[in-house]
């Protein structure tokens, strides 16, 4: 008996079928961004994280369009740094990878 022949007719079915969990993983990730995110005066940095579509399905980007937060992330010379993606990146990789 011959092995069964399949016949891909939507190839990106797979990634349809997954957009809505990874919409909902990347607004997860950036909840725990946000309760990392140190809340200055104004609150305008945590505020500012948001979730986009990317131009690929089941693609999402997470960040803020404030130039400074790169500073908060980092640190300079006069300021020590304050990871708040960093760390929540890093978890969220070690639970995927642990599956």
């Amino acid at each position: 008996m011959a092995a069964p022949r399949y016949k891909v007719t939507h190839p990106s079915a797979p990634r349809v079928a997954a957009d809505p969990a990874i919409r909902d993983l990347a607004g997860q990730i950036r909840d725990a961004i946000v309760a990392r995110t140190p809340h200055g005066p104004t609150g305008d940095l945590a505020a500012s994280w948001t979730v986009t579509k990317g131009r690929a399905t089941a693609a999402y980007l997470v960040g803020t369009p404030l130039y400074y937060a790169m500073f908060v992330e980092y640190g300079t010379a006069d300021m020590p740094a304050e990871p708040m993606a960093g760390p929540v990146i890093a978890e969220y990789r070690a639970r995927v990878s642990r599956r």
